[in-house]
């Protein structure tokens, strides 16, 4: 008895399962065309996706459609109609008693600069150090019109480089976001531009994921649709109400491996700053 017990449970299982594929294979036939409208939809946003990630850089004269920066740790950014930086959520909720008044005097701004010895020239740090202005086709990048609380800043140059490391802090985030918001939007608005030299310069925007919101610009020239020695970078980074920016100029030959190579040292630079300004606000 127990036996044909077994079997008849057995028998029973097999018959409900079969009953259960039969049922699950005759979908209706609004519910198979709602599931290939979110797979039609799954590609579209794909699609989008792809498309977004593809940026227009200026080469030698023209336009060459890339996936992405030679630098492995640059991300193209976002090329929506508007670039404009969105506050992160944490902005409007934080408590201003809670912002730092003055950059911490310890912050090592100068850690790490080039040395080329009697080559080399060296300015600060100090809060009196100008930064080279970011102004695409004459439309304002940085540094912006709101004033800081605190400044500091240093300058490197030796022959054929050129650095600058600067700290704005300012009241609060929402004008630190101010900031990242004008240099996307005067990229968007000036992608290439030509120079008194004749020079043609073309900016690629990319993000590189440092502190609460960042942005990198490239510049690469060409004249007479030849692409010339000498890379520009823009670095700038958000951490609360601070605003690191780093900018580099060295003589390299546009999307070579020397070029990537510089360009991922220098992310990297940024990101030891970046991270070492946020331990200390």
């Amino acid at each position: 008895m127990p036996e044909n017990t077994s079997n008849e449970a057995l028998e029973q299982l097999r018959s409900l399962a079969d009953a259960a594929g039969r049922a699950a294979s005759r979908l209706p036939g609004q519910q198979v065309r709602a599931r290939g409208a979110r797979r039609h939809r799954r590609r579209a946003t794909a699609g989008a996706a792809a498309a977004v990630a593809v940026i227009v850089a200026f080469v030698g004269g023209g336009y060459a459609v890339i996936g992405e920066p030679r630098s492995s740790s640059v991300q193209p950014a976002d090329q929506s109609p508007s670039p404009t930086v969105v506050p992160s959520p944490s902005s409007p909720t934080a408590d201003p008693s809670t912002f730092p008044t003055a950059i911490p005097s310890d912050f090592p701004i100068d850690r790490d600069l080039p040395d080329y010895g009697s080559d080399g020239e060296q300015q600060g740090p100090a809060a009196d150090v100008e930064i080279r202005e970011f102004a695409p086709c004459g439309v304002p990048g940085f540094p912006v019109d709101i004033v800081p609380i605190d400044r500091l800043g240093v300058r490197y140059a030796a022959p054929e480089l050129e650095q600058f490391r600067l700290v704005h802090l300012y009241a609060n985030t929402r004008e630190a976001d101010v900031a990242l918001a004008q240099v996307a939007d005067a990229v968007a608005e000036c992608p290439q531009e030509e120079r008194d030299s004749g020079s043609v310069a073309g900016h690629s925007l990319g993000r590189t994921s440092l502190g609460d919101d960042s942005l990198v610009v490239v510049t690469r020239y060409a004249t007479d649709a030849v692409p010339q020695l000498g890379v520009d970078q823009l670095h700038i980074v958000r951490t609360g109400p601070a605003v690191l920016v780093v900018t580099a100029f060295g003589a390299y030959e546009p999307r070579s491996d020397l070029e990537g190579e510089w360009i991922d040292e220098t992310t990297d630079l940024v990101r030891s700053l970046a991270d070492d300004l946020q331990a200390r606000l």
